[in-house]
This record gives C-alpha cells, structure tokens and sequence, in this order.
C-alpha cells in the first residue's frame, strides 16, 4: 500500500523525535451527549498494520467512550516540539472491546505493568472515600499477578479512522500549510497559506 503524504510526514515526525516521550501523545477532542466539547490527551499506541488507522487505548468506563457512542467522530492534534509540525487530523472512532480482538489482545500484551494496572483502578469520576482508599494500594501482588495475562472487560482499544489532515509546518517564512482530504477513497492535497 502507499501511503499519503501526511503519513509519511507523520511517521517521519515521530522517527525524529523518538527520544522524546511527550511525542506519543496527541490531543483528542470529541463532543459530548449534551453537546459540550470534550479535549483530553491520549497516548499513541501505532497504526493498524498496512493502515492510515491510529490507534490508542481508554477505560470503557471513561467519559469519551459515552461521547463516541452519541456521535463517533473526533478531532486529534498533535503537535510536534523539535520539528514545529502541527497535525489536525478528523477521525471516525471505533472501539473494540471484544475478548478475541487480535489487535487488542497484541497491544494489551505489550503494555507495562503499570499501564495495566490503571484498568484495575475504581471508576473514573466516583467520590473518593478517604478512610476506604488509605486501605487499599493500587498496586498488584504476585499472587494476583494472572489479572495481567488478559485483557481486563473495561479495556478498550480505540481505531481512529482519518478523513481530513490539516498539516502545519511552523518553520521559517513561508510557513507550509496542506489540506488532506479523503475523497472517493483518494488522498486529495491542497496547499494553502498558513
């Protein structure tokens, strides 16, 4: 498969700045069952192989799953420090939440021990009860340690689809701006002023 312009840019991008953790993540905004705006950051956990798709991982107990379910697009941006490149890129969302999901069960596989035990965590946005809390540790003992094998119920993968890249290059005048838009399963680039 060959792949557009801006993934290659994209791919490009995180190679240069592979030694810096905060380019993994990338914001993602959504809108809520009430219409309110919704931004939060998310980790980027690769490309569905021979894919534009990017992936991430979330709680199915978390608030952006009820936005996808009302209205399953979003808006990713992702900014890139060391080579001054924004990418703005709309996404159609689908989640997997399915035991027997091969690409869910890869990335859980391969998350740390600590990213794993974030879905053992209580529910997000529930009252904290201190006298309960200061009894329990979030860490998992050795006896306990086969609730990392496979994949928790609430752990999710989630697929994001692109449509549309606003891809910016901050660089020294003139800046470099393009419009990436999937149309009739064509890549479709337009240059224009930043």
């Amino acid at each position: 498969m060959k792949f557009p312009a801006w993934r290659q840019s994209l791919v490009r991008s995180l190679h240069v700045q592979r030694s810096r953790p905060e380019s993994k993540f990338f914001q993602v905004a959504s809108v809520s069952p009430t219409g309110q705006i919704n931004n939060r950051t998310m980790v980027f956990r690769g490309f569905v192989e021979d894919s534009l798709d990017l992936l991430a991982i979330t709680d199915s107990r978390s608030d952006k799953i009820q936005d996808w379910q009302t209205k399953a697009e979003a808006e990713i941006c992702w900014y890139f420090v060391k080579t001054r490149e924004q990418y703005r890129i709309r996404v159609n969302v689908i989640t997997y939440q399915q035991a027997d999901n091969h690409v869910r069960n890869n990335i859980y596989t391969n998350l740390s021990k600590n990213a794993k035990a974030q879905f053992l965590w209580p529910t997000p946005k529930v009252p904290i009860d201190n006298d309960v809390l200061d009894g329990n540790s979030t860490s998992v003992d050795e006896e306990n340690k086969d609730v990392f094998q496979t994949p928790p119920s609430n752990f999710v993968v989630v697929r994001f689809v692109p449509s549309y890249v606003d891809y910016l290059h901050l660089c020294e005048p003139p800046q470099n701006r393009e419009l990436h838009e999937l149309i009739d399963n064509k890549w479709l680039v337009t240059k224009v002023t930043a």
